[in-house]
C-alpha cells in the first residue's frame, strides 16, 4: 500500500475509533438521564399523588367528625354530609387513577388494599350515619359504629407512599450507577483507542523507515563503521528536460538557425535573463550537494 494512503487511513482510523468511544459514553449518559426523567420522575409523582391521597381521604374523615359534631342544626348536617360524599368520591377516582399508573410490585398492591378498604369504610359510615339521625342525632352512636375503621386506610397509604419512594430511590442510584459505568467505559475505550493509536503510528514508522531503506545508524552499526563516520547526502542527477533548457540558447543548432535568418521565438534569446538560476545548474555535479542563494540579481 502506497505510503500517501497509509498516513491518512491509519489518522481516519484513530479518529473513528476515538469518535466510536466518545459517541457510545454520550449514548449511555443519555440513556441514563432518560432513565431518570421517566421513571425515577413518575415514581416522584406517584409518590405525591399518594401524599394527595392521603390528605383528601383525611380531609374526609373530618367532614365525618364534623358531621357528628353539629349536626343537629339541619344546615350544618347537610353541608358536612354533602362535604363528606364528595370527599368520598374524589378520593375513590384519585386512588382508582392512581392504581392505573403504578407498575406492578408491592406499592400497587398496598394501593388496590387500600380501595377495597375505603369502599367498606364508605358503606360503614353511612349505616353509622343512619344510626346517628335514629338515636336523635347523639354523635356518640355514629362514632361509636365506625369506630377506628379510618386507621386501616390510612396505614395502607402511609405503606403505599414509603414503598413508591424506596423504588425511587433506587432507579434514582440504578441510573447514577449507570451514568458512572457508561463514563468510565467510555474513559477506557478512548485509553484503548489512543494505545491503538500510537501502536499503529510506531509501526507505520517503521514501515516508512523500510521503504526509505533504514535508518543511517542502522546501516552503519550492519556495516560494522567506527563512531563519527561522514554521512554523504546523494541528490539525483539533473534531468534532460532541465539540461535542455540550460543550453538550448547557447547551441550550435540554435547559432546556426539564427545565421540562415530563421526567426526562433523571442523567449529563446531572452532565456538566460528571464531564468538565470538555471546558469548555475550547469556545473551541478551528480552526487555532490550543491547550495545556492537566489538574491534575486543576475548570477555572476
Amino acid at each position: 500500500m502506497k505510503l500517501s494512503i497509509k498516513l491518512p487511513l491509519a489518522f481516519a482510523t484513530v479518529l473513528v475509533l476515538m469518535l466510536a468511544a466518545a459517541l457510545f459514553g454520550i449514548y449511555s449518559l443519555n440513556q441514563s438521564l432518560n432513565s431518570y426523567q421517566t421513571t425515577v420522575q413518575t415514581s416522584n409523582d406517584n409518590e405525591r399523588a399518594v401524599g394527595d391521597l392521603t390528605i383528601a381521604f383525611k380531609m374526609q374523615v373530618q367532614e365525618w367528625k364534623n358531621a357528628l359534631l353539629r349536626g343537629k342544626k339541619p344546615d350544618d348536617l347537610d353541608k358536612h354530609w354533602g362535604a363528606f360524599g364528595k370527599q368520598d368520591l374524589a378520593v375513590s377516582q384519585s386512588a382508582k387513577k392512581l392504581l392505573a399508573t403504578l407498575p406492578d410490585g408491592d406499592s400497587k398492591v398496598l394501593l388496590s388494599k387500600f380501595g377495597e378498604a375505603h369502599a367498606r369504610m364508605g358503606e360503614s359510615y353511612r349505616k353509622a350515619f343512619e344510626a346517628f339521625k335514629a338515636a336523635g342525632f347523639d354523635p356518640a352512636v355514629g362514632d361509636a359504629a365506625v369506630h377506628g375503621m379510618d386507621r386501616e386506610p390510612v396505614k395502607l397509604l402511609d405503606e403505599a407512599g414509603d414503598k413508591i419512594a424506596a423504588d425511587s430511590t433506587s432507579v434514582s442510584t440504578r441510573a447514577a450507577a449507570d451514568a458512572k459505568r457508561a463514563t468510565a467505559i467510555s474513559l477506557v475505550l478512548m485509553l484503548l483507542a489512543s494505545v491503538v493509536g500510537i501502536a499503529a503510528g510506531v509501526l507505520l514508522s517503521r514501515s516508512v523507515v523500510r521503504q526509505l531503506g533504514g535508518e543511517p545508524a542502522d546501516a552503519a552499526s550492519l556495516a560494522k563503521l567506527r563512531k563519527g563516520y561522514p554521512v554523504r547526502y546523494v541528490e539525483a542527477p539533473i534531468g534532460g528536460f532541465e539540461r535542455f533548457l540550460i543550453g538550448l540558447n547557447k547551441s550550435a543548432s540554435v547559432r546556426v538557425m539564427q545565421s540562415w535568418g530563421i526567426r526562433l521565438p523571442g523567449w529563446f534569446a531572452q532565456l538566460p535573463a528571464l531564468v538565470p538560476e538555471l546558469q548555475l545548474l550547469r556545473s551541478a555535479k551528480a552526487g555532490t550537494p550543491n547550495v545556492y542563494a537566489d538574491c534575486l540579481c543576475a548570477p555572476r
